[in-house]
């Protein structure tokens, strides 16, 4: 399955590959362009800013202090328009959370908001929601307001785009060092872009290895292990493993051959020993039993028992848990050597808007440090989402593992990884696994494209310069 978790917010299809595979790579790339974040990522991050300031904001509700905020029968309708701004206030403590949520996700979001307005009942705050679609433009678009301070909850994704605009404020200052210690680092680390911390992770998504428990009652501590496992004790009628192969699964691999993407400056890196070595690697999984390419053929065996391994999206846990119960385990990656496999880990994530006074900044980091404070962290547990802070006594197992497991996660790409290498590197994996080309031939294509696309770039934004 393709999960939510990196669909691209800007795809560029690129016709002009030279491989066989070319169609089939295209035809991905828009089934993955047609897939939401679990509705938490919008369709694009580059809508005109004339276009974004005609947007209203489709629900903005006020916030009050209350045991019991709001009841699933009493949730607002999202479907109909209402004059914007009812509860705007004049007063400079009127804070303006942005929002995309709807369902249970908005009673969660309401619980922890009511919880922060009865701990700071002088600070007035209200919920402004928009459909994902729109609400990166909306609020790229709004203007700073000295009676308002307006933050932004939305995927890691948004976080460079919004600071290089302007849009969002460096909060580096703010978060003392004994908070950003107890949060999980590869979420933290997709937030730090240019020298500044640019938000805050505040639920977790990412990629994970799922066991069936009843198949397989213990976890492999090494990639050797678990293959050991599979090939003596599979019964008759599953499989061990049914891996999927798709980039957003194998590319963080690239970490257990001690390999990287790209260098610091965004040249590609991949095209070295460690690459072939990663290749080799996601060979090796087909001696453990079959595999996919980004397909839900190996979540839906998972499900009807028949498979003890997969790697899957942590956000399909209600439905795991919906099919096998207590039967499903979350297990850290097993070691390769002295290096681990690994998944992605991108965040639902808090950002402050730029520019705004002294007073403001303080009034909305009292918010942004609200929902990391354990409080909030636990209502979102009860709702079965991912924290991110990894110092909770967590009683639920499959959250307790979820956290454990995406601590030792890689931090999911940004935009510009996605549009720029995964065409190529898509392809150049296709080849190498699929289609028996060499994997030197193919690592140094795809090392070459990419390096010729970003020259073309380079190029572009020179002779937009003069």
């Amino acid at each position: 399955m393709i999960p939510n978790l990196l669909k691209p917010t800007s795809p560029r299809l690129r016709i002009d590959l030279q491989f066989q595979t070319t169609v089939k790579i295209v035809l991905w790339w828009l089934i993955a362009a047609s897939i939401l974040f679990g509705c938490n990522f919008p369709g694009s991050a580059s809508q005109p800013p004339g276009e974004a300031e005609a947007l209203q904001p489709i629900l903005t509700v006020a916030v009050t202090p209350s045991p019991t905020p709001i009841r699933s029968d009493q949730l607002p309708n999202f479907a109909t328009p209402i004059t914007p701004d009812q509860t705007d206030s004049t007063t400079a403590t009127h804070i303006v959370l942005w929002h995309g949520l709807t369902g249970g996700e908005f009673l969660t979001l309401y619980e922890i908001t009511s919880a922060f307005q009865e701990q700071y009942p002088d600070l007035q705050i209200s919920l402004r929601y928009f459909p994902y679609d729109d609400l990166f433009s909306a609020f790229a678009a709004a203007p700073v307001q000295s009676n308002k301070v307006q933050l932004l909850l939305g995927p890691h994704q948004w976080g460079p785009e919004l600071f290089s605009t302007g849009t969002s404020a460096d909060i580096s200052s703010y978060p003392p060092p004994e908070l950003l210690a107890h949060l999980n680092a590869p979420a933290l680390k997709n937030l730090e872009y240019q020298n500044a911390l640019v938000g805050l992770p505040v639920s977790l998504r990412g990629i994970v290895m799922w066991r069936n428990q009843v198949l397989f009652p213990t976890a492999p501590l090494t990639l050797e292990q678990m293959r050991s496992m599979v090939q003596n004790e599979t019964p008759s009628t599953t499989v061990g493993t049914y891996l999927d192969r798709g980039l957003i699964y194998a590319l963080p691999h690239l970490g257990a051959c001690q390999g990287s993407l790209m260098t610091a400056i965004g040249n590609p890196a991949f095209n070295s020993p460690a690459g072939l070595c990663w290749l080799d690697l996601l060979h090796s999984f087909s001696e453990m039993g079959p595999t996919t390419v980004n397909t839900d053929d190996d979540l839906a065996q998972f499900m009807a028992g028949r498979v003890g391994f997969i790697f899957e999206d942590i956000r399909l846990l209600p439905q795991i848990v919906t099919a096998l119960g207590t039967d499903s385990v979350i297990d850290p990656w097993p070691r390769v050597g002295n290096q681990q496999l690994s998944g992605y880990v991108g965040s639902q994530s808090i950002y402050l808007q730029s520019n705004l006074s002294l007073t403001g900044e303080a009034a909305g980091w009292k918010l942004m440090d609200f929902f990391l404070s354990p409080q909030a962290q636990m209502i979102l547990t009860a709702a079965n989402q991912i924290p991110a802070r990894t110092d909770l006594t967590i009683s639920e197992p499959l959250i307790f593992q979820a956290v454990t497991a995406l601590a030792a996660g890689t931090p999911a790409p940004h935009q510009f990884e996605i549009d720029l290498y995964w065409p190529f590197l898509q392809v150049a994996l296709d080849n190498a696994l699929y289609h028996q080309a060499d994997p030197s031939l193919v690592l140094q294509t795809a090392h070459d494209e990419i390096t010729a696309e970003i020259h073309r770039i380079n190029l572009e934004k020179d002779e937009s310069l003069e």
